[in-house]
């Protein structure tokens, strides 16, 4: 969640009903209103196939009971599905490019980062790697 929607699990400021990251995402996904959590250099990178299904996974693994949970297995099994989509929106509109073709390594780093914008971990964070 942190990483689609570019926003930390908790804030500390800022009304009630958006101080949660998961309660924020979970009632943006029951009113059908993704578009308005995710962060916008995610949007621009990826297809929104591919972050739909990401969101309803992540929906899934936020189910209250944990039995309705996916398990690790399904969620491996999925993201391996995810993956396999298109990631780039162009390339499913068929848009052509003028002049040189970045390489695959620059276009997955921008996807990743952004063009021109800096990410920086927060070793606080869940996504932190250790």
């Amino acid at each position: 969640l942190e990483v689609l929607t570019g926003q930390l699990p908790m804030k500390l400021e800022g009304p009630d009903t958006q101080k949660i990251l998961t309660s924020t995402f979970l009632s943006a996904m029951s009113e059908n209103n993704l578009d308005t959590v995710l962060v916008s250099h995610v949007k621009a990178q990826a297809s929104m196939e591919l972050l739909k299904g990401l969101a309803n996974l992540a929906n899934k693994c936020l189910d209250l009971c944990g039995d309705n949970r996916p398990s690790m297995k399904e969620v491996a099994e999925e993201l391996g599905r995810l993956r396999k989509l298109p990631m780039y929106p162009w390339v499913q509109l068929g848009v052509e490019t003028h002049g040189e073709s970045p390489s695959v390594h620059e276009i997955e780093s921008d996807y990743y980062m952004g063009e021109n914008e800096s990410q920086h971990i927060n070793p606080g964070s869940s996504y932190y790697a250790r």
